[in-house]
């Protein structure tokens, strides 16, 4: 338990402003380890940055700048911490299960600016997001979903335990005419009953890739 403690006491050492944002998870016992069909990904709203474009061309140029972050996700409940910062892309997470409702979890990312095709014809895409866990504590999962007009088009998701880069990248999906595509990269931590687990990453880049 000593060292349960001390893994939230270092994170919050760190300089954390931790944020209550229920914005996406049900309070639900936890007891046993996570598992990916259990937990939801963060809810969506309608982003503030759009970028639309009509053609190829408009597309391309987009594509060859870095895709800025809209909003940070931050969202924990029960013996559950977390922060993202927009402006070193560094994400913290930390939690212990107690066993106890509610369940003890949390989550901490980005999320991308999203695209509208106005184009009139639907073109392929891919998106990829880097992960650089600099701290681990137990087991984490690394997140990436990609939502048309808050509904989710697909996600992949990798459970790991040990510090270094990681990427995900998503199946290929259709952009069509006149709706709203958003990319969501985070973190995710619930460990199982009694034991803890945190994490330290930070979340370079959020890059999407297209083809007519």
């Amino acid at each position: 338990m000593k060292r349960t403690i001390l893994c939230l006491a270092v994170l919050l050492a760190m300089g954390l402003a931790m944020e209550i944002v229920l914005v996406g998870h049900a309070a639900t016992s936890q007891p046993n380890a996570f598992s990916p069909d259990q937990v939801k990904p963060p809810g969506v709203k309608v982003p503030h940055k759009v970028y639309s474009f009509r053609d190829k061309n408009a597309l391309a140029k987009f594509l060859q700048q870095p895709s800025p972050y809209t909003a940070k996700i931050a969202i924990q409940t029960g013996l559950g911490v977390s922060n993202a910062d927009l402006s070193t892309l560094e994400t913290w997470v930390a939690a212990i299960n107690d066993g106890r409702d509610p369940g003890d979890f949390a989550d901490a990312g980005f999320y991308s600016v999203a695209l509208e095709n106005t184009s009139g014809v639907k073109c392929k895409a891919t998106v990829k997001a880097s992960f650089d866990v600099a701290m681990i504590q137990g087991q984490i999962w690394l997140n990436l979903t990609i939502y048309r007009d808050s509904d989710i088009v697909t996600t992949r998701d990798q459970a790991i335990s040990s510090s270094g880069p990681y990427g995900l990248t998503t199946s290929s999906f259709d952009i069509e005419p006149n709706h709203i595509y958003l990319a969501a990269a985070w973190i995710y931590c619930g460990p199982p009953t009694n034991q803890a687990a945190a994490a330290k990453t930070r979340i370079p880049e959020i890059k999407w890739a297209a083809e007519w």
